[in-house]
């Protein structure tokens, strides 16, 4: 005859009361409610000194799947606690708690050798956090415990909820972390922390509300010359954006044309210990490159020096963007292409051309 499992989930959200868990009072007396026609023990009755008791179910012919079960119950009559024993040495445990605890009830599963497999802790404010081992070694990890938050008790079952972290022990002694936005009022919809084998964020993962993928590096070894790396992805998984915090308090952040839309294919912006913005670098497609210097320690003349170098990486021009407004334009004949090999253009504050230094191929020099 099939084996017929007996179900105490009904239990679970009818009967709740207070529970304080400790070492068995000493047994007071013990009867045999009732026994078999052939005179096995079905079920008896343990009352301690404390008043508390506990209330035993045998299955000595074998039909069904547990070959014990425990009721505990206080000193008050109520249902504390349920423990079942299978047939192959499993065992399964509920404890369930007053309404003035927190904790609305726990459910402890065990394999034949005693070892926990899986453990539920049910809230009152219907939070739910789980507990799961790998016992087999067939999972990557050893325990994944889980959160969930918001589920609802119908007084029979406890069901609903969403997701708030997934807390993974990876086997190789790494942890993986994985938060949702559960209020939904962040940038992201979840992010994971990978941490090393000495608790360390190694790296963070985040899924951002736009589809984008922020991946932020941690050099917690100290082995780099920088302390944190942040990657940007888009939807395509294509590479957006770099950004390198260093150990000195430098700053490079790298940015890629991936839409090609841009006359540029990325860009390099450097900045100084205080934040402050030290050069630029543009890398066009045509193969030129424009880097823009900034005098933040304000120790030059100009505030801002633009070169340009050609494809083949000679400099082709330089822009000198004066403390007083006024600028200078030099363009080399790179190409020679002109009569001229070189021509100094100087504008007053107003942008207006003033002057011009012209070097002709000859060697002459031409001033207007």
């Amino acid at each position: 005859m099939k084996k017929r499992i007996v179900s105490i989930l009904n239990l679970m959200g009818l009967m709740l009361a207070v529970a304080q868990y400790g070492e068995d009072a000493q047994a007071a007396t013990t009867e045999v409610i009732r026994r078999t026609a052939s005179g096995a023990v079905l079920l008896s009755r343990t009352t301690f000194d404390d008043g508390s008791s506990a209330g035993y179910t045998f299955d000595p012919d074998n039909q069904y799947e547990y070959s014990k079960l425990t009721y505990k119950y206080d000193s008050s009559g109520t249902l504390v606690s349920v423990e079942r024993l299978y047939d192959d040495g499993a065992k399964q445990v509920s404890y369930f708690y007053a309404a003035s605890s927190p904790l609305l009830m726990i459910h402890q599963n065990y394999v034949p050798s005693g070892s926990l497999l899986q453990q539920r802790v049910n809230y009152r404010n219907g939070d739910l956090y789980t507990s799961t081992y790998d016992m087999n070694g067939s999972q990557q990890w050893t325990a994944h415990h889980q959160m969930i938050r918001g589920q609802v008790n119908d007084g029979t079952t406890i069901s609903g909820g969403t997701i708030d972290f997934n807390d993974y022990r990876m086997d190789d002694g790494t942890r993986r972390i994985e938060r949702f936005d559960q209020l939904g009022n962040q940038t992201y919809t979840r992010f994971i922390d990978y941490l090393d084998k000495s608790g360390r964020v190694d790296y963070r993962e985040m899924f951002m509300d736009n589809g984008n993928r922020l991946i932020t590096d941690y050099d917690e070894t100290n082995t780099l010359a920088w302390k944190s790396l942040y990657k940007t992805f888009n939807p395509k998984d294509q590479l957006l954006s770099q950004d390198y915090r260093f150990d000195d308090g430098t700053r490079q952040y790298e940015g890629f044309d991936v839409e090609g839309t841009m006359t540029w294919a990325r860009y390099v912006s450097s900045y100084n210990a205080q934040s402050q913005l030290d050069y630029v670098t543009y890398y066009f497609k045509d193969g030129r490159r424009q880097v823009s210097d900034y005098d933040q320690a304000s120790t030059q003349s100009w505030s801002r020096l633009i070169k340009v170098f050609d494809s083949q990486g000679r400099l082709d021009a330089q822009d000198y963007r004066m403390d007083d407004g006024t600028r200078i334009y030099i363009d080399y004949d790179q190409t020679l292409q002109n009569t001229w090999s070189e021509r100094r253009l100087t504008y007053n504050s107003s942008g207006q051309l003033i002057s011009q230094r012209i070097t002709n191929d000859d060697g002459t020099v031409i001033i207007k």
